[in-house]
């Protein structure tokens, strides 16, 4: 797992206690931790110092979080357009930071598989909540955390309660009970 020094407490944490940047992408210099205790070390500062231009701030952020629902539909669309543009980069780092993947991993099992789920051999179909067909779901040994290779929605859903091996069986106890063509384990 990768690890970076934060700047601002000089401990080495991994890269999922960073935030991203909002205009390049990249990683801050300082944890996310870090970054809570500078903005209330900030608004503590500025209360002492400046208390009109608090009390001013603090009111206007009372008044921005009332409910106006033209704001709102307008602020669900902004973030639902900027979704779509950037949707392709938001995987990839996602990839990268929380599955150790890179893009060219991805794309290199990707294209040994055809473009098709490692296990039924068909291309993904399940929707996200966007109603964008999803990207094939990385596969993994838990315990291990080796790449196994890329599966669509149903087949990776399914293997999580094919891996449990109790499940599995009370699984096949059950329907067996109703269809006695069906065998059970063990």
């Amino acid at each position: 797992m990768e690890e970076k020094a934060c700047s601002r407490c000089d401990k080495s944490k991994p890269l999922s206690a960073f935030s991203r940047r909002s205009d390049n992408g990249k990683l801050r210099s300082y944890c996310k931790k870090c970054a809570v205790a500078m903005d209330l070390q900030y608004k503590q500062q500025m209360a002492k110092e400046q208390p009109e231009r608090y009390k001013a701030y603090l009111e206007r952020k009372r008044q921005t979080s009332q409910r106006d629902p033209k704001r709102i539909a307008h602020n669900k669309e902004q973030k639902r357009q900027y979704y779509l543009k950037n949707r392709y980069r938001s995987l990839k780092s996602y990839r990268e930071v929380n599955q150790a993947v890179t893009e060219e991993v991805y794309i290199s099992l990707l294209r040994q598989q055809g473009g098709v789920c490692a296990i039924c051999g068909n291309p993904e179909t399940a929707k996200d909540q966007k109603g964008q067909v999803r990207a094939l779901a990385i596969d993994h040994d838990h315990s291990t955390g080796r790449l196994r290779g890329l599966l669509c929605f149903r087949c990776n859903t399914n293997l999580a309660f094919i891996e449990d091996k109790e499940y599995m069986a009370a699984s096949l106890a059950y329907l067996s009970k109703y269809d006695p063509s069906i065998e059970t384990v063990g």
